[in-house]
């Protein structure tokens, strides 16, 4: 395993193992030190989807950028603990 994608996938592993809501990989990429990770969330029966870029150096995640549909996010992130 690539080391761009082995420290991509311990930080997705690390933020999604406490989480209420399923985290469910749906496609990534990796070159030299940018990953992609394509990913759904689910809460309910709210699901959005989540691209994130992700730039490793020396080691550690420099930048972390992420697109998803913003409204949706919203009505996600406002549905708490509610199924």
């Amino acid at each position: 395993m690539h080391a761009t994608e082995q420290l991509a996938r311990r930080y997705f592993d690390a933020w999604t193992s406490g989480d209420h809501a399923t985290v469910t990989m749906v496609a990534q990429a990796y070159q030299d030190e940018v990953g992609f990770q394509l990913y759904d969330a689910s809460r309910g029966e709210r699901t959005i989807r989540v691209a994130e870029q992700l730039t490793i150096r020396d080691g550690r995640i420099a930048s972390s950028n992420f697109v998803t549909d913003m409204a949706a996010f919203a009505a996600f992130a406002g549905a708490g603990g509610r199924p």
